[in-house]
């Protein structure tokens, strides 16, 4: 998920040389390279100061990663809350620094944190539980969906499936193909019916089944296909989704715009971050701008 980011890092903490000195002499115990990022610090220093840390070097690094300037900005900002003052003690600088830049990222990271989504579905009084699936197109929300499924399965709920997605050539026969495979029920209709209608048919159906979740698979659609994001606020109004979850990828430089353009349709309630095995940029941090909980971390299509 981290890897470019974690590459950045690296390099800028890979830049501490520590050399041993003679104790008798007051000179630098630990100089960096990579555009002098840090400065000499000194055996009569007791702790890290500003000019110490080149954090323009280190907000480049961050940008080369595909964050956006405005996260790059607040990822800096909390790393020289954590760096500048911090006690440099008779440790290891390098693991110090290390140590400050996670704590950072943590802090950052920390408002989206992602509820318990089984626990949420078990003590729910709504029953089926309805959860609806939006984003862009080719993001993994089938995949998604049918790895949700499986996990649900094998914790003893009762699933149903929605192929919603009437509007893609071949997306009922994919997520078919995964409501076979896992052994749950999917309900569907022909290509181009309304997907409000697939929708309200599968909630019925799940709920003279005795099923405990619904999970609404829906067509891809960009920001500027007016019409598509007018049906999801259709689907909003006939079912009442108990949930409803934004699927990202992990290597979109974009996926927050995406999640404020489609906000304006339809309330997110959450997010679940796809392909976090790839080449991946700095989405999440992006993402947890936006302060909506980030459920799963997904990788692969297996």
């Amino acid at each position: 998920m981290f890897d470019i980011i974690k590459k950045k890092l690296g390099q800028f903490v890979e830049s501490l040389k520590i050399s041993a000195v003679p104790a008798q002499k007051e000179r630098p115990i630990a100089t960096v390279s990579i555009s002098t990022k840090f400065s000499n610090l000194v055996t009569t220093k007791a702790a890290i100061t500003e000019s110490d840390i080149d954090f323009n070097a280190l907000e480049t690094s961050f940008l080369e990663a595909d964050i956006p300037y405005e996260v790059a900005t607040l990822l800096i900002t909390h790393i020289r809350g954590k760096l500048v003052g911090m006690e440099l003690g008779k440790g290891n600088l390098e693991a110090a620094i290390t140590c400050g830049i996670k704590d950072a990222l943590a802090e950052i990271l920390e408002p989206v944190k992602g509820f318990d989504l089984l626990e949420r579905i078990f003590s729910s009084p709504s029953k089926p539980y309805k959860i609806l699936f939006i984003g862009v197109n080719g993001t993994g929300k089938t995949t998604t969906i049918a790895k949700l499924a499986h996990l649900l399965k094998k914790n003893g709920r009762k699933v149903v499936l929605a192929a919603c997605d009437t509007f893609r050539s071949g997306a009922i026969e994919q997520l078919g193909y995964h409501a076979e495979k896992i052994g749950v029920e999917m309900i569907r209709s022909k290509y181009n019916a309304d997907p409000a209608s697939v929708a309200f048919d599968a909630v019925k159906h799940a709920g003279a089944l005795g099923a405990d979740v619904v999970l609404i698979d829906t067509a891809g659609r960009q920001d500027t296909k007016v019409n598509l994001l007018d049906q999801l606020a259709k689907m909003e109004r006939v079912i009442k989704p108990d949930l409803k979850v934004f699927v990202a990828e992990a290597i979109s430089a974009n996926s927050d715009v995406q999640v404020k353009q489609f906000s304006d349709k339809i309330r997110i309630d959450a997010l679940i971050l796809t392909k976090a095995d790839c080449d991946s940029k700095g989405s999440i941090f992006a993402l947890a701008g936006l302060g909506i909980p980030i459920l799963y971390i997904g990788t692969g299509q297996a």
